[in-house]
């Protein structure tokens, strides 16, 4: 994912968000490019939606972040309806290492954006996929009425890298 076509060709859809859900712009922002930054470095996007929420749960505001987590793992289609539920699902995911080139590449791009590394980093950790299980058997869509933007941009903005 390219974090600056997002804030070339998407960013109109921040204040759209701010105020459907009534949110800070500012923090719709930083949280929309933080998954971006995460998407683009780890390249999974399981892993990355993982890592999201625990980040958005640190961060103080998992409501509206559980909606971003959501449109970061279906901008692929990695789940048919819910299909996440399915054991044969996980079989395929592997245990995710963060590797410290990972972390340089993240904590580099951090940088420009105005959320604390520390947090980031201190979730940054291996992770199993029973502990994915764990999370994304029992969640749940907040802010509906926001899904089918996030949604939009990230999949507008991989199907522009990929094309």
């Amino acid at each position: 994912m390219d974090l600056e076509k997002f804030r070339r060709e998407y960013y109109y859809v921040v204040p759209i968000i701010a105020n459907r859900i009534k949110r800070d712009e500012e923090k719709v922002k930083k949280y929309i490019e933080l998954a971006i930054i995460l998407q683009s470095a780890i390249g999974n996007e399981v892993y990355t939606a993982y890592y999201l929420y625990y980040i958005y749960e640190e961060l103080g505001d998992i409501d509206l972040g559980i909606p971003i987590v959501l449109a970061i793992i279906n901008h692929r289609d990695v789940w048919k309806a819910r299909g996440l539920r399915s054991v044969t699902a996980y079989n395929t995911l592997k245990v995710f290492e963060v590797k410290e080139d990972l972390r340089r590449m993240i904590e580099n791009n951090l940088r420009e954006i105005n959320i604390p590394m520390e947090i980031v980093m201190k979730i940054l950790n291996n992770v199993e996929p029973i502990q994915i299980r764990k999370l994304f058997s029992n969640l749940s869509l907040v802010h509906p009425e926001v899904y089918s933007l996030f949604l939009g941009v990230f999949t507008s903005i991989e199907e522009g890298n990929e094309g």
